[in-house]
């Protein structure tokens, strides 16, 4: 604190017209000094000491006349953090954020509905710790199952926790040939008509079968992503694809290639 403290003196527990002023100029030390030690009757004066009201802090007495008295200042500003709770990909369950303070749990929790526009708040902080440091809060999300959990801000601007949908995909793909079966083909995987540098190579010993794994089912911006495929294009067949990314996708193989037929006509009459 960088302004000043005033402190008065009381005697036998009322307040005299003695006061003096600790600051950083004087190293927030001072004395009262010239005090009577007897009354007029000849008993030894109880001395205590009160400082001025000062807001946003609690004041805590140690100490007595012989060794003197240490005034302790509390910050007593109590704070409110605002948490907002955004979707990327479907909007999920309600979920539970928990509050820590200085990396330790406070036991206090918010529960973030859509029935509240997903948004509550911590309200009656105390800003500091008792020996006047500001606390550092932090906050964790229960876990979502398919979220992760991305918690931006700070205990002065409020919290926005981001759950991201971590799902993955995988597309199974299968090949059928009509006409004469090919050594090999090529699958490869567009993602909103987009080549992702994914592919398969489909073969008989792989009983004409595979699949796209790992795939993320929304964009960054939680959009489901359409996934298609294609084929290499293969000399002599062209290629009808059924399915979708959900069922999985068929390829059919149907040959192209054409023949002379030659036909003769003979007479007879």
């Amino acid at each position: 604190y960088r302004c000043f403290c005033l402190f008065m003196v009381k005697r036998n527990n009322k307040i005299t017209d003695k006061t003096i002023q600790l600051s950083p100029a004087n190293n927030w030390r001072a004395e009262f000094t010239d005090l009577a030690k007897y009354d007029s009757k000849g008993k030894e004066i109880s001395y205590s000491v009160v400082e001025a009201e000062l807001a946003g802090y609690v004041a805590t007495y140690t100490g007595n006349t012989q060794d003197g008295f240490t005034i302790t200042n509390t910050r007593s500003t109590s704070i409110t953090i605002p948490v907002t709770k955004k979707w990327v990909g479907p909007v999920g369950k309600p979920v539970t954020v928990e509050l820590f303070s200085n990396g330790v749990t406070t036991g206090r929790s918010v529960k973030l509905t859509a029935n509240q526009n997903w948004t509550s708040a911590f309200t009656n902080l105390p800003e500091y710790d008792e020996n006047g440091q500001e606390i550092n809060y932090t906050l964790k999300e229960i876990q979502q199952d398919n979220y992760d959990a991305i918690i931006t801000g700070s205990a002065k601007e409020g919290f926005t926790v981001t759950n991201k949908n971590n799902e993955k995909l995988t597309i199974p793909v299968k090949k059928e040939w009509f006409g004469p079966v090919g050594e090999k083909v090529i699958i490869r995987l567009l993602a909103e008509g987009v080549d992702t540098s994914k592919s398969l190579e489909l073969t008989s010993q792989k009983n004409w079968q595979g699949a796209f794994t790992d795939l993320p089912k929304y964009t960054e911006t939680g959009e489901e992503i359409s996934y298609t495929i294609k084929e290499d294009k293969l000399e002599n067949y062209f290629s009808l694809i059924d399915g979708n990314a959900k069922e999985g996708f068929l390829v059919t193989n149907i040959t192209s290639e054409q023949v002379d037929l030659p036909v003769k006509k003979k007479w007879q009459g």
